[in-house]
């Protein structure tokens, strides 16, 4: 009698050890996908300004400043794609393209970035307000929205002095809903933008 006892207690511990142990064994981690803001530039500007041009790195909002891509649905519900990120912080990206923009746009007599020695003629910063994904009606679209101000540098005379400020914002629809789509959006919305914002510097710039 006591041995049978035994056996039942056996026979209903074993299920249970071994369903704690499966949940001890290691679960594959999720696959993290990365994408990256790319776009050949709009050149429209044939206009020269002999001037040098500093194109400091931007800032972004605190909520933007993230690995992971944001998206909205609606006005008030806002989140994040955990396996979905930037293979770079979105300002450093945009800091770059930006960069790469003024240079090959052949408006400017130099761009400086940060660390040269040159002392540019014009200096130029951006903040990135939104960068995300706007989810309604269920279609997606990619929106970048950008602060920007030129000015020129200070001197031992003169304080810096801000020529202009502006933003700027574009809105592109997604041509399907997935994350390529997206990210092909942003840097479409990126890549009008900058075009714009080249044209008004140089505008600014030829007409102090």
């Amino acid at each position: 009698m006591i041995l049978k006892h035994i056996t039942k207690i056996l026979l209903l511990t074993v299920p249970l050890f071994f369903c704690g142990c499966g949940s001890l064994i290691k679960q594959p981690a999720p696959i993290i996908s990365y994408y990256q803001l790319d776009y050949t530039p709009e050149i429209s500007s044939n206009a020269l300004v002999d001037k040098t041009i500093l194109i400091k790195s931007f800032y972004i909002s605190e909520t933007y400043n993230s690995d992971a891509i944001i998206y909205s649905v609606g006005k008030y519900k806002c989140n994040y794609y955990p396996y979905k990120q930037w293979i770079s912080a979105p300002q450093d990206q945009v800091t770059k393209s930006f960069r790469r923009d003024f240079m090959k746009s052949g408006a400017f007599k130099g761009v400086v970035i940060p660390g040269q020695l040159q002392k540019p003629d014009l200096i130029f910063s951006g903040a990135i307000t939104e960068i995300q994904e706007n989810i309604k009606d269920k279609k997606a679209s990619g929106t970048v929205k950008i602060n920007v101000t030129l000015s020129t540098p200070a001197s031992k005379t003169n304080p810096q002095e801000i020529i202009f400020q502006k933003s700027y914002e574009q809105e592109v629809d997604c041509e399907i809903n997935n994350t390529v789509s997206l990210v092909k959006a942003l840097s479409e919305a990126t890549k009008r933008i900058s075009a714009n914002v080249i044209q008004d510097v140089v505008d600014a710039a030829s007409n102090p």
